[in-house]
């Protein structure tokens, strides 16, 4: 949830406990927010410049790659950085490789920003006991990890709260993994309350790019196929995995109808068409 600031569209700032979603939704009505609106940051590279606003002022710069979400201050500090991690991966003689390289290329290359795309939204049930002990059912991987983040914010002893993972619906490192955030919210809500809370997820901003996606289907193919287009590798090799997916959405834009069958010959694409359905 956000502090001081929100840092982004849909950044949550309160949390309602209600016996309905309905009731739930009435109260969220009647909370009014004043935002101030500061200097937007809208790419890495603005960021990483001298005179951008700082989006996190405890955010530390480590040199770590095992901690991806970088440092984090007790207190606000003048050393905060939005950069989180910056390190080097270093492989063999980069000088020489470059003086006995035919051709050199620089580019940058910037690709769109993805989810992991699961089902099942994130959810949490939380229970607080009279002996100041939590337990929190949820549906992620990382446990543990929700099991610290959850104590370190709520002020507890990591030996008071009790993570029960449920079974996932899809995660994928979306759960758990470098963020926790509906199991404090419940937790905090059953131990105002004293009793057990339910929160689930009804956000949708948090997969905008899946959701843009076509449908995917996902063929396994067993054995090499010498009549595909290329000629140069067994389909499902590296090479030529995207090849032959462009192919079958290229087919299926064409003429309507989807091919799953090796090879999408003219001849196999024409018998699709007479049949009118899936090959």
């Amino acid at each position: 949830m956000a502090r001081e600031k929100v840092l982004y569209r849909g950044h949550a700032l309160a949390a309602v406990a209600a016996t309905s979603a309905h009731i739930a939704e009435q109260a969220l009505s009647l909370i009014d927010v004043d935002y101030e609106v500061l200097g937007p940051v809208l790419n890495a590279d603005d960021a990483m410049k001298d005179d951008a606003p700082i989006l996190h002022e405890r955010l530390l710069t480590l040199a770590d790659p095992a901690l991806r979400p970088g440092g984090w201050g007790a207190t606000d500090t003048e050393n905060a950085s939005n950069v989180a991690n910056r390190f080097q991966f270093t492989m063999g003689d980069i000088e020489k490789g470059f003086q006995e390289a035919d051709v050199i290329v620089d580019r940058e290359f910037h690709t769109k920003p993805v989810h992991q795309g699961y089902i099942e939204p994130h959810s949490a049930t939380a229970l607080w006991s009279t002996d100041d002990s939590v337990t929190i059912w949820c549906s992620s991987q990382g446990h543990f990890a929700v099991r610290d983040h959850t104590s370190l914010i709520l002020g507890v002893p990591v030996s008071h709260v009790k993570i029960v993972p449920m079974e996932i619906g899809g995660g994928f490192g979306g759960k758990g993994q470098g963020g926790v955030y509906l199991e404090p919210v419940a937790a905090a809500l059953s131990r105002k309350t004293g009793q057990p809370m339910m929160n689930s997820s009804f956000l949708d901003y948090r997969m905008p790019t899946s959701l843009d996606l076509p449908m995917i289907d996902t063929v396994i193919v067993e054995v090499a196929n010498p009549g595909h287009p290329y000629g140069v590798r067994g389909t499902g090799e590296v090479p030529l995995v995207p090849p032959m997916a462009a192919i079958a959405n290229a087919i299926s834009n064409a003429i309507g109808v989807r091919m799953t069958s090796l090879p999408m010959t003219p001849g196999s694409v024409l018998e699709t068409l007479w049949e009118g359905g899936n090959a």
